[in-house]
Order: C-alpha cells, then sequence, then structure tokens
C-alpha cells in the first residue's frame, strides 16, 4: 500500500515538505482496548537445512573411456547449474530458502534501526535535524533496547535524550554508558512524564500495533502538552499487508481481525497526516516508502524485523487465532517466507509535525 504525493497549499508554498494526503474517514468512540504483551526471551531453534538438488544422476561408473568422458561431462554441467529453488512451502525447510540464515540470533531493534538508516539515510526525516542542538532534549517513546538512542547520542553529544518504554523488561540490559543518556518507564497510556514544554523532539517508531485508539488520543494530547511551541513529533510506521499469496492474505486478514478486537487501527500509520493536525500540529514534512522483503540487505533487516515482532506477540495472537504458540510460530515463519519469495513490501510512513497551538484535551479527535 504506497501513499501519493499530495498537491502543495498554495498558501504555503515556502515550506519545504513532502505532504501525502490520506483518506481518514471518523473514528467511533474511544474505547480502551489491551495492549498486547511485552516481548519474551525467544527459545532457541534447530538452524534450518537448505534443500540440495540431487546429484545421484552424475554417480553412474562406466567401463569403458567413452562413458567415462560422458560422465565427466555430467558432473561440470551438474555444478554449473543455478541452483533451484524449493516446491513452494511444503514444509519449514522450504523456508529457509527465502529466510535470513539465524535470524532468531538477530536483534530486533538493531535490525530495525540498520534498516531505517537504510531507508532513510540520516534516521529520521530531514525537517527535524535542525532541532538536534547544545542543549535539546529528545525522547524516544517506545525505544526498546535502545538502538535508535545509542545511535543518536553518539551523534550529537550537546543533547539530552530519554528512552522511555513500558515495563523495565524491555528497557536495554547492556549498552555502553553515554553521560547524554538515559531512561524511564510510562505507562501503557503513554502519559509523558514530562513538564509542559520542555521537549524539543519527541519520537515514536513502530509502535501502533500496541496502541489502541485511547493511547494514541492519550499520546498525542501529552505530546502537545510536553512540547516546546515549535518543537517536533516524529512518527515512523509501517503497515503489513501482503497481496502476494492466499495463505499470506488469509493470515493477515485474521491478524487483522483480532486487531480490531483489541481496538488498535492496523491502518493508523497512512492516516496521521490526516490526524495530527486535530491535537495542534502543523505537518511540515511526509514521506513513504515502500521495503520489498527481498533478498537484499534492507529487505532481510525488515525481514528478520518482522518475524521478531510475529514471535513477541505469539502469547496473545496465538490463542486469539486459534492456534498453539507452536503452529502460530511456523504459520508466521511460512508467511514470512512467501512474503520475501513473492515480493510482497512493507510500506513505512514518516511524519514530521511541528507544534503550532496548545490542545485542550476537551477537544481531541476520535
Amino acid at each position: 500500500m504506497g501513499s501519493g504525493q499530495s498537491k502543495h497549499n498554495k498558501d504555503n508554498s515556502r515550506r519545504q515538505s513532502t505532504i501525502y494526503s490520506y483518506n481518514s474517514s471518523p473514528e467511533p468512540g474511544l474505547t480502551p482496548g489491551k495492549r498486547l504483551a511485552p516481548a519474551k526471551s525467544l527459545r532457541s531453534k534447530a538452524s534450518f537445512t537448505r534443500p540440495v538438488a540431487s546429484s545421484s544422476s552424475t554417480t553412474a561408473s562406466s567401463s569403458s573411456s567413452g562413458s567415462r568422458a560422458h560422465h565427466i561431462s555430467t558432473l561440470v554441467s551438474t555444478n554449473n547449474a543455478a541452483p533451484q529453488r524449493p516446491p513452494l512451502f511444503t514444509g519449514l525447510q522450504s523456508n529457509s530458502f527465502f529466510l535470513p540464515k539465524n535470524w532468531q540470533v538477530e536483534n530486533a531493534d538493531q535490525s530495525l534501526n540498520l534498516g531505517i538508516k537504510l531507508l532513510y539515510p540520516m534516521n529520521m526525516l530531514t525537517m527535524v535535524v535542525p532541532k538536534f542542538v547544545k542543549k535539546a532534549l529528545v525522547v524516544d517513546v517506545g525505544c526498546g533496547q535502545g538502538a535508535w538512542i545509542m545511535d543518536m547520542a553518539s551523534q550529537y553529544p550537546k543533547c539530552h535524550f530519554i528512552g522511555l518504554e513500558t515495563s523495565v523488561e524491555r528497557l536495554p540490559r547492556s549498552v555502553p554508558p553515554l553521560q547524554n543518556v538515559t531512561y524511564d518507564l510510562i505507562d501503557t497510556q503513554r502519559h509523558l512524564p514530562f513538564e509542559d514544554n520542555s521537549v524539543d523532539v519527541l519520537q515514536l517508531r513502530a509502535q501502533n500495533l500496541y496502541m489502541d485508539r485511547q493511547s494514541w488520543n492519550t499520546f498525542l494530547t501529552e505530546a502537545n502538552r510536553v512540547l516546546k511551541m515549535g518543537g517536533f513529533i516524529h512518527i515512523m510506521d509501517y503497515i503489513f499487508n501482503p497481496t502476494g499469496s492466499v495463505l499470506a492474505e488469509s493470515f493477515s486478514e485474521t491478524l487483522n481481525s483480532v486487531f480490531v478486537s483489541l481496538d488498535i487501527d492496523t491502518s493508523r500509520p497512512a492516516k496521521l497526516a490526516a490526524q495530527l493536525p486535530e491535537f495542534g500540529f502543523e505537518m511540515v514534512q511526509t514521506l513513504a516508502k515502500r521495503v520489498p522483503f527481498a533478498n537484499d540487505k534492507i529487505g532481510q533487516l525488515f525481514t528478520v524485523f518482522t518475524l521478531h515482532r510475529f514471535e513477541e506477540a505469539a502469547p496473545d495472537l496465538a490463542p486469539a487465532m486459534g492456534l498453539s504458540e507452536d503452529e502460530y510460530k511456523q504459520r508466521a515463519e511460512t508467511v514470512t517466507a512467501q512474503c520475501v519469495n513473492c515480493n510482497d513490501v512493507l510500506t513505512w510512513h514518516a511524519y514530521a509535525a511541528r507544534k503550532s497551538t496548545n490542545f485542550s484535551p476537551s477537544s481531541s479527535a476520535s
């Protein structure tokens, strides 16, 4: 699902922004929903074995010199042949042809951060960069293991960075100490522990599937409260909507129905351009990019991230889908492998919006 670039408003022609328009119908009233459980440690798995084509036809012995020459010729021809892909997903073994090798041991947060840096070279939208000045306060909501914060804090040592998470288990356990980085906890509704007009940049990345409507309304209201006038909210999130195979489409539709029951809108990342102004923010820059599940560097990084996101949600999603956790994980791996094989895409939406007015919670958008 891509997004087209909307026309610039004539009265705002001087702004250097890339604004995309999205259809966004009013949402119904808010009902607090259930937040997905925090990530749990993954069990190690036996490494997959890529199928190897049989070469039995090349080992027949020959008594004559003519047949021996034919045998050698056959060996050379077989060894130079292009590898054949296995049949389409008859089981986990064939998945290994498409999934990144040893993806289970890769760090999901690091994979996401590296992927975003390849997708958006400055690790953020360009219009936010000038806010990273001396003594600026930068907050990352849903910081995970701190991959983005540690990266940015090293680049901007005169800024102070604070990472927020909803549980101690999700915070970094072992990272190099930096004097300009601290971490703190927030509640699941994203109330922010800062004074009014005190934050310069507030980031939220890949958190939509953890946030119901009430969480989004609370977060955006709080964002307007804590940001300084002219401060930036910076949001990056994705939409998973595979279309390459019947199994992948069916799996995605089932997931969406589960998220609907939790009051989570999986298409919200495409709607934020219309929703942010309702919370007192002026859109400055938006950019949507499609990332293929492919066997190149960026595709593999986002594939690893997607697989880990599926796995950490297993305790909640598996019973909701009528599956055991092992069945759910096997299904998620098969679907992801099909996405790679069929060149399906993740669509990433990035937004930079400036606080333009003080916002009253009584006038919050639905």
